[in-house]
């Protein structure tokens, strides 16, 4: 179940190779509007590395920062992520910390938002 009145943008699956540590995708760039929700995917890594997803305006200032999900995780941030307010353009951003994920894998990323 999703937040109320909000609506699914573009779904995101980033796609790690054995040695990748960072990916990213640019959310709507001619949206103004409330996001409020974030639905993250981590797969089964044949190693253990964790990953961190962030938000970040336009202009590379961080806006928020998730905690650290371990493989085989998948969260849903809606209570611990404040609707934040977006002007267009922003980054969501995924990083592995420690060792990469070995075999590679996809981190989906589903942002929900309004208008």
């Amino acid at each position: 179940m999703h937040i109320r009145g909000t609506e699914q943008f573009p779904k995101s699956d980033l796609v790690f190779g054995a040695a990748d540590t960072v990916k990213s995708f640019t959310l709507l760039p001619n949206i103004n509007g409330i996001l409020p929700e974030l639905d993250i995917a981590i797969p089964v890594w044949t190693n253990n590395p964790t990953c961190i997803v962030t938000l970040e305006r336009a202009d590379g200032t961080v806006a928020w920062t998730g905690a650290a999900l371990s493989k085989g995780g998948a969260i849903t941030y809606y209570a611990q992520f404040p609707e934040r307010v977006i002007f267009g353009g922003e980054v969501v951003k995924a990083t592995l910390n420690g060792v990469p994920g070995g075999s590679g894998g996809t981190v989906s990323i589903t942002p929900w938002g309004r208008g």
